[in-house]
Protein backbone atom coordinates (compact mmCIF):
# COMPACT_ATOMS: atom_id res chain seq x y z
CA UNK A 1 0.00 0.00 0.00
CA UNK A 2 3.11 2.50 0.77
CA UNK A 3 4.40 1.64 -2.56
CA UNK A 4 0.80 3.25 -4.32
CA UNK A 5 0.67 6.85 -2.13
CA UNK A 6 4.08 7.29 -3.62
CA UNK A 7 2.99 7.33 -7.17
CA UNK A 8 3.09 10.38 -9.16
CA UNK A 9 0.55 11.67 -10.88
CA UNK A 10 2.00 10.81 -14.44
CA UNK A 11 1.98 7.26 -13.54
CA UNK A 12 -1.38 6.99 -12.88
CA UNK A 13 -2.65 9.23 -15.70
CA UNK A 14 -0.15 6.85 -18.01
CA UNK A 15 -1.98 3.90 -16.87
CA UNK A 16 -5.48 5.35 -18.06
CA UNK A 17 -7.11 5.18 -21.41
CA UNK A 18 -6.47 7.88 -23.96
CA UNK A 19 -9.94 9.76 -23.93
CA UNK A 20 -9.29 9.96 -19.84
CA UNK A 21 -5.55 10.69 -20.51
CA UNK A 22 -6.44 13.44 -22.92
CA UNK A 23 -8.83 15.10 -20.73
CA UNK A 24 -6.48 15.15 -17.72
CA UNK A 25 -3.70 16.50 -19.68
CA UNK A 26 -5.88 19.58 -20.42
CA UNK A 27 -6.55 20.52 -16.99
CA UNK A 28 -5.66 24.07 -15.99
CA UNK A 29 -5.00 25.48 -12.66
CA UNK A 30 -3.57 28.10 -10.39
CA UNK A 31 -3.53 29.19 -6.85
CA UNK A 32 -5.68 31.37 -5.46
CA UNK A 33 -2.89 34.10 -4.34
CA UNK A 34 -4.94 35.85 -1.70
CA UNK A 35 -4.75 32.56 -0.10
CA UNK A 36 -2.18 31.96 2.00
CA UNK A 37 0.49 28.21 1.43
CA UNK A 38 -1.22 27.42 -2.04
CA UNK A 39 -4.28 26.17 -0.02
CA UNK A 40 -6.87 27.28 -2.44
CA UNK A 41 -6.73 25.71 -6.18
CA UNK A 42 -8.73 26.94 -9.51
CA UNK A 43 -9.00 24.90 -11.74
CA UNK A 44 -10.57 23.90 -15.77
CA UNK A 45 -11.37 20.90 -17.17
CA UNK A 46 -13.81 19.27 -19.47
CA UNK A 47 -16.43 17.37 -17.71
CA UNK A 48 -15.92 13.40 -17.37
CA UNK A 49 -19.58 12.63 -17.11
CA UNK A 50 -20.57 15.19 -20.36
CA UNK A 51 -18.13 15.33 -22.31
CA UNK A 52 -18.15 18.84 -24.28
CA UNK A 53 -19.55 20.46 -21.14
CA UNK A 54 -17.37 22.31 -18.89
CA UNK A 55 -16.61 23.29 -15.37
CA UNK A 56 -14.53 25.42 -13.40
CA UNK A 57 -14.25 24.08 -9.60
CA UNK A 58 -12.58 26.33 -6.47
CA UNK A 59 -11.16 24.51 -3.71
CA UNK A 60 -10.11 25.72 -0.17
CA UNK A 61 -9.92 22.83 2.58
CA UNK A 62 -13.19 21.00 2.47
CA UNK A 63 -15.16 23.99 0.27
CA UNK A 64 -15.37 23.46 -2.64
CA UNK A 65 -17.41 25.86 -5.77
CA UNK A 66 -18.41 24.17 -9.16
CA UNK A 67 -19.45 26.36 -12.14
CA UNK A 68 -20.59 24.35 -14.93
CA UNK A 69 -20.95 25.18 -18.75
CA UNK A 70 -22.72 23.67 -21.22
CA UNK A 71 -24.32 24.20 -24.95
CA UNK A 72 -22.58 26.33 -28.03
CA UNK A 73 -18.96 27.32 -26.94
CA UNK A 74 -18.82 25.91 -23.64
CA UNK A 75 -15.20 25.36 -23.73
CA UNK A 76 -14.28 29.24 -24.66
CA UNK A 77 -17.11 30.46 -21.94
CA UNK A 78 -15.71 28.11 -19.39
CA UNK A 79 -11.93 29.42 -20.60
CA UNK A 80 -13.28 33.12 -20.36
CA UNK A 81 -14.55 32.84 -16.67
CA UNK A 82 -11.60 30.83 -15.63
CA UNK A 83 -8.98 33.51 -17.08
CA UNK A 84 -11.12 36.21 -15.68
CA UNK A 85 -10.58 34.77 -11.73
CA UNK A 86 -6.87 34.28 -12.59
CA UNK A 87 -6.32 38.05 -13.98
CA UNK A 88 -8.35 39.50 -11.22
CA UNK A 89 -11.05 40.49 -13.24
CA UNK A 90 -13.40 38.57 -11.78
CA UNK A 91 -13.66 38.49 -7.84
CA UNK A 92 -13.16 35.18 -6.54
CA UNK A 93 -16.05 34.92 -3.72
CA UNK A 94 -14.86 32.74 -0.89
CA UNK A 95 -17.38 32.24 0.96
CA UNK A 96 -20.88 34.39 2.77
CA UNK A 97 -18.62 36.78 4.30
CA UNK A 98 -16.98 37.66 0.48
CA UNK A 99 -21.35 38.08 -0.23
CA UNK A 100 -21.57 40.86 2.32
CA UNK A 101 -19.03 43.21 0.92
CA UNK A 102 -16.85 42.38 4.43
Amino acid sequence: MARMAKRSRTVVVAALDAIERARIERIETFFDPNVENSEAEVSLSEDRARPGDWRVEYFHRAVGHVTMFAGPRAEERARDYFNALKSGGLKIIRGPRDRSGS
